[in-house]
């Protein structure tokens, strides 16, 4: 058996893993600007509420600031394989910074869950469907990762 087919250690699939919860908060990313986005335009016109831009606000400008702040401390390292660095363009204080403004949004959008009437379920549903694309990106990626290192 070559050697470049042999079964991932730990070490490799902890790497996968970061790196598909990278890939999957990218991904989360994008839904979280175009549903705020689109949702933003609709309450701003309809209900005269303006929550949905603050989230987004909140979401884009804390992931430059974050990215930021984690890059120039550089007090960690990760060790990944090169050719899953450039083709992912994983970079870890943007990973950082995603991980932490995605948890900040969740709570965001469960903040304007409470502040409404319970009957008006659109922020828990945004953030539901957020939490699952992230879970069906995470298997998706690390599946197609670990194909590519074992190939």
């Amino acid at each position: 058996m070559n050697k470049n087919k042999q079964n991932l250690n730990s070490k490799d699939k902890s790497e996968i893993l970061i790196v598909s919860n990278f890939r999957s908060l990218k991904i989360c990313n994008i839904y979280f600007n175009i549903i705020l986005a689109l949702s933003g335009v609709y309450y701003m016109i309809t209900a005269k509420d303006l929550a949905p831009f603050y989230i987004l606000f909140t979401l884009n400008s804390g992931i430059i600031i974050l990215s930021e702040i984690h890059r120039k401390s550089k007090k960690y390292t990760v060790v990944i394989n090169r050719k899953i660095i450039e083709k992912y363009k994983f970079e870890k204080a943007v990973y950082k910074s995603h991980s932490t403004m995605f948890i900040l949004t969740l709570l965001l959008l469960i903040l304007w869950q409470m502040l409404n009437s319970i009957y008006f379920r659109f922020p828990i549903e945004i953030a539901i469907i957020g939490i699952l694309i992230r879970i069906v990106a995470i298997i998706y990626y690390t599946n197609k990762i670990s194909k590519e290192i074992k190939n």
